[in-house]
């Protein structure tokens, strides 16, 4: 390696721009001697503390508490005591450098510069040097560990890249330069006791993961940020770990240290005594993965310990697939398997960060960095919101106004709709869909159109003008779509330059067929979606973009060129903007979203995967609404059905949980899109999920699980069967919050506390809640009766700490689960409760209550004006009565409702 040298600097913060405008602090180690050990410490208001310790020979220990816990949740691997990166083709890990010849430190940083021998070269020929930065940011209260490449780095290809054991995407799993490295021995609370929860692959849904120890976490290119929890506790510690900037070249990884073979020769050797018999591990294959004619389950085993991403494996020892062996990147989701035989393989790993292992050449200057954000209290869904928020504050992060895909009824016709693939529409088809919804008193207010629109689609040339179509449909406007082009004719048809995919691997038919696309260059990528965005201009109510999975991941330039990917998708968003139109991603990774803080016209995601009728459980999206609320992102369930059987569809099928995914889509917070084919809508069950103007009736803040259902190893967004679920999603009016319950498959009851609800700062009124409103009630409103009392239908629970029991009538089935949307509501001071509205899932939404303000003797409700007639079913408790309060509402008036406990009665006025 040669003889380097490591510097401690005192860099300024401000010069990065990564916390905000900040003064240097007062130095906390003091005049240090140069060459002597050095120790760094700093712990947030919110008790968690990062300490750093400098040997004289370069090597690094440091390590994150929690609260008064004497344990380290994270601390650095002393197998990698030094940051390590690729470059000019080989490893540098500065194991030779000299002593250290300059350090201080400031009361909010501490950087270490690590320079090679000279023989060693960079961008310049001047050697490779990496500059570590450990930062506290006070705005924000996180800390953040950046990497930053003064030199640059060039000819970083050459790096052995493990990828997804023949997966046709090409993940990348190991990034070319390493700080933080955390140790994830066998004793680590990492690996041992801390709960997790991930979000990875398309829609960053299909490989998301929870449980212990990390033993579902699938990192890399296609991976996301990382959730570490107490377990089983309320109210519990939690911490957030991901990159902080260059999100689509910077990455989290598990990575090997030590030779392969190692640790398997004894595991898989031992045979039994290590392996589970009758069992397999559900959903964890890596695509392609299998090999056949394995002998034995200790030669699956050993297959899996050389191939370095697998960390788990299943052998089929009988039948027709006998001696099948399939590599799994997790052993989350254990199920009796008759005659198979299943095992892990405990690897040397550490967790690292670094800049993603494809990229060829660093430029001088460049800096990266992980950030983590948690508190010793508030529980998952808190530290999220700190997380996020830090990010947002980092990145100067807005979105766009919400368009009329976002806030209105709309129709769909993506895959899962009834007009779909082969069964794709004519334009009559369309327009009598549409307005058979309208005459149904649906007040659809705009149209998804699908790939099929495009005649062809590498043209991009719609087979129908859409004002034509728009004049047809009582002006309603459309959400376009777009995904990938053609390699072959593209560039010439529009006269830019186009970048190709690798060729790859598509299960389709039966079979698996080689596919190639093309993307436009990033640097052309504004004027592409420019000109096709103009001629729609004022058609538009949105704009999707699919297939962003495959770009980063197929696309060459885009994985090997530090900013491709980032460049692409800003040129589409500024187009974007320009044309007033929103963006939604769809196939997007963990990566997509964060890097979507850059781009205000992303306005919306699709959570989970395709809404066809086979794929069961793909309505958990409150999982995935964990990642997206952070970012300010709205999520999007995709196509539902309002009912169940409908003749002549795409699928040949009818669907199972149409009320249960409506409800999901209504509690999203995002859009609502109905893909029912010509007189098949149930106009009750859509008008549950808005007004008569089509408005949505949405929460202020999605729905999203409470932190007891993360516990537990199991992977919620790729399991069928029934699993209890409780998920909360509350709603601000005026000074008042209201929640709302969904609960699925809870049999027998379980109790719930008040303190498990989420509650974002930003939405607590400043009053002082929850000390003005010290009850709530929990109501299933269709069990309250006009005129029975409020016990009947209601519990009263304390916000001090009271608990209440949820239920559902049983336990159902993969097609059939049960469920129940329960409405909490604060109980005015003179006992006066507005418990919602009847007839919505989202009893009580800021889209249709302007304000609900309790007085001495009752309460005042403002209802917002409608564009057109409505009628609004209020359920009130008035002196423990249940009353039933119909509100007439007129074309563009507000209402408003004022409620008297003695005698009971509302007076409703419109203005």
């Amino acid at each position: 390696m040669g003889f380097g040298s490591v510097t401690l600097a005192l860099l300024p913060i401000v010069g990065y721009g990564t916390c905000g405008a900040m003064e240097r602090g007062v130095d906390k180690v003091g005049a240090a001697r140069r060459g002597s050990p050095t120790t760094w410490s700093y712990r947030t208001p919110r008790g968690l503390e990062l300490m750093v310790q400098l040997a004289t020979d370069g090597s690094l220990t440091y390590r994150i508490t929690v609260g008064s816990t004497t344990e380290p949740w994270l601390v650095s691997s002393p197998k990698v005591p030094r940051p390590r990166v690729w470059c000019s083709g080989a490893w540098e890990d500065f194991s030779d450098a000299g002593s250290i010849t300059e350090h201080g430190s400031t009361a909010f940083s501490f950087s270490v510069l690590y320079t090679s021998s000279g023989s060693r070269t960079a961008v310049n020929g001047n050697g490779v040097q990496l500059n570590v930065t450990f930062e506290y940011c006070p705005d924000t209260e996180i800390f953040v560990f950046r990497q930053t490449f003064p030199l640059g780095c060039s000819n970083s290809t050459g790096l052995d890249i493990p990828t997804l054991a023949g997966s046709s995407y090409n993940s990348t799993s190991v990034p070319l330069s390493e700080f933080p490295v955390w140790d994830y021995s066998a004793t680590s609370l990492l690996r041992s006791h801390l709960g997790y929860l991930t979000w990875a692959g398309v829609f960053a849904y299909t490989r998301a993961s929870q449980g212990i120890g990390l033993a579902g976490y699938m990192g890399g290119s296609e991976g996301g940020p990382v959730v570490l929890f107490e377990p089983e506790v309320v109210n519990r510690p939690a911490m957030v770990m991901s990159p902080y900037e260059e999100f689509m070249s910077s990455i989290l990884a598990l990575r090997r240290v030590g030779a392969v073979g190692n640790t398997a020769t004894q595991q898989c050797s031992q045979g039994g005594g290590s392996f589970e018999t009758n069992v397999d591990y559900n959903h964890h294959d890596f695509p392609g993965s299998m090999r056949t004619n394995v002998s034995t389950a200790a030669a699956c085993c050993t297959a899996c310990d050389v191939d370095n991403a697998c960390r788990a494996w299943s052998w089929i020892a009988n039948g027709s697939l006998a001696g099948n062996c399939y590599m799994k990147w997790s052993s989350v989701g254990r199920y009796p398997a008759n005659g198979h035989v299943s095992g892990e393989v405990h690897k040397n790993l550490v967790l690292v960060a670094g800049v993603q292992g494809r990229i060829s050449s660093i430029p001088a200057g460049h800096t990266t960095a992980v950030v983590i954000a948690g508190a010793e209290s508030g529980g998952v869904r808190s530290a999220l919101a700190q997380w996020g928020a830090s990010l947002r504050n980092r990145h100067n992060s807005t979105r766009a106004d919400l368009g009329q895909a976002e806030t209105m009824l709309s129709a769909w016709t993506d895959n899962g709709a009834y007009w779909f693939g082969r069964n794709k529409p004519t334009a009559t088809d369309l327009v009598d869909t549409i307005n058979d919804m309208i005459n149904q008193g649906l007040p659809v207010r705009s149209l998804q159109l699908d790939p099929w629109a495009w005649d062809p689609m590498c043209n991009a040339t719609l087979f129908v003008p859409l004002k034509e179509l728009s004049a047809n449909m009582s002006g309603i406007p459309f959400t376009l779509y777009t995904s990938y082009w053609c390699p072959t004719t593209s560039a010439n048809h529009f006269q830019l330059p186009f970048l190709d995919s690798i060729h790859f691997e598509v299960f389709q038919d039966g079979t698996f067929r080689q596919q190639q696309f093309a993307q436009v260059s990033p640097n052309s990528s504004f004027v592409l979606y420019d000109r096709l965005l103009a001629p729609y201009t004022g058609n538009l109510a949105g704009y999707e973009v699919d297939f962003l999975s495959y770009y980063p991941l197929l696309v060459p330039e885009f994985r090997s060129t530090l900013d491709s990917a980032a460049v692409w998708a800003r040129g589409m968003a500024d187009a974007a903007t320009k044309h007033g139109v929103n963006l939604q991603y769809c196939m997007a990774l963990p990566s997509w979203l964060l890097q979507s803080l850059e781009f205000p016209s992303v306005t919306n995601a699709r959570a989970s995967d395709d809404n066809f009728p086979t794929n069961l459980h793909r309505w958990r999206i409150g999982y995935t609404a964990m990642l997206h609320w952070p970012l300010r992102l709205r999520s999007f369930m995709d196509v539902i059905w309002s009912s169940a059987v409908q003749p002549g569809n795409e699928y040949g099928m009818n669907r199972s949980n149409i009320e249960l995914q409506v409800a999901v889509a209504a509690l999203s917070a995002g859009p609502v899109g109905f893909g029912d084919g010509p007189k098949f809508s149930n106009t009750t069950v859509v008008m549950w999920t808005c007004t008569a103007d089509g408005r949505l009736l949405r929460p202020s803040v999605p729905a999203t699980p409470i932190d007891r259902m993360l516990d537990g190893d199991r992977s919620p967004t790729q399991i069928d069967d029934p699993e209890p679920e409780i998920w909360d999603a509350a709603s601000r009016v005026g000074d008042l919050v209201f929640w709302s319950l969904l609960v699925v498959d809870v049999y027998p009851a379980m109790q719930v506390s008040f303190p498990e609800l989420f509650l974002p700062s930003e939405l607590a009124p400043a009053s002082g809640w929850p000390a003005d409103t010290s009850m709530y009630t929990v109501v299933d409103l269709a069990r309250c009766a006009n005129g029975t009392t409020l016990e009947y239908c209601a519990s009263l629970v304390p916000t001090d700490g009271g608990g209440f029991s949820v239920q559902t009538t049983t336990v159902g089935s993969a097609t059939a689960h049960d469920w129940v949307v329960l409405s909490m509501s604060p109980v005015c001071p003179s006992g006066a409760v507005l418990l919602g509205e009847l007839g919505k899932i989202v009893a009580v939404s800021p889209d249709r209550f302007e304000t609900v303000q309790c007085t001495n003797t009752g309460f005042v409700v403002t209802i917002l004006p409608s564009k057109v007639p409505d009628t609004v079913d209020l359920v009130v408790s008035l002196g423990d009565t249940i009353l039933h309060v119909q509100v007439v509402q007129n074309a563009g008036k507000r209402a408003h409702v004022e409620c008297f406990n003695f005698p009971r009665y509302c007076n409703v006025s419109s203005i």
